[in-house]
C-alpha cells in the first residue's frame, strides 16, 4: 500500500497530542487530515504554526510509525513557483530533519519515506494531481 491523505479518525486524536507532548514537539498537533500508509504503520502529520512561511514560522511535519514508537520530526516549506498549484511545481523544501539514535534506518532511507509522503501529501491535501510535486533537502 502507498501514502493516501485522509481525515484523521477521532480516536487518533489524543494519540497524536500524547505522541507530541512525548517527543517535546511544542506545537499542537493539526487534527484534520494526515498523510498515512496503513500497510507499513506510517503516518505524516503537521503541527499548529502561526503566521507560515511568509512570517518565518513554516510547517513542523512529523512522521510516526505504528504507536510513536519511532518518530521523525522535520521542517519542511511549500513553495510553489506560480500563482496557482493547476499552473506549476509545488517543492517542499525540507530544512531540518531529526532522525532518533534509536530509529534503525538509513538517513537515506528516512529521506525516501520522507519523499513518498510529502509527494502525496501534495497541495493542501488531496491536490497533488493538479501540479508536480518535487522535494528538495537542504
Amino acid at each position: 500500500m502507498a501514502f493516501v491523505n485522509e481525515i484523521i479518525p477521532p480516536e487518533f486524536h489524543r494519540r497524536l497530542r500524547e505522541i507530541a507532548l512525548a517527543r517535546g514537539v511544542r506545537r499542537e498537533p493539526v487534527l484534520s487530515k494526515w498523510t498515512a500508509d496503513r500497510e507499513r504503520g506510517l503516518f505524516l502529520f503537521k503541527t499548529h504554526h502561526w503566521g507560515g512561511p511568509y512570517e518565518g514560522t513554516n510547517e513542523e511535519q512529523h512522521l510516526v510509525r505504528g504507536c510513536g514508537e519511532e518518530f521523525v520530526a522535520f521542517v519542511a516549506e511549500a513553495a510553489n513557483t506560480t500563482a496557482s498549484p493547476q499552473d506549476g511545481v509545488l517543492t517542499w523544501r525540507v530544512r531540518s530533519i531529526e532522525i532518533p539514535s534509536s530509529l534503525n534506518r538509513s538517513h537515506q532511507e528516512v529521506r525516501a519515506l520522507i519523499v513518498d509522503a510529502l509527494k502525496q501529501r501534495g497541495w493542501l491535501f488531496g491536490r497533488h494531481d493538479e501540479c508536480t510535486v518535487e522535494v528538495e533537502f537542504a
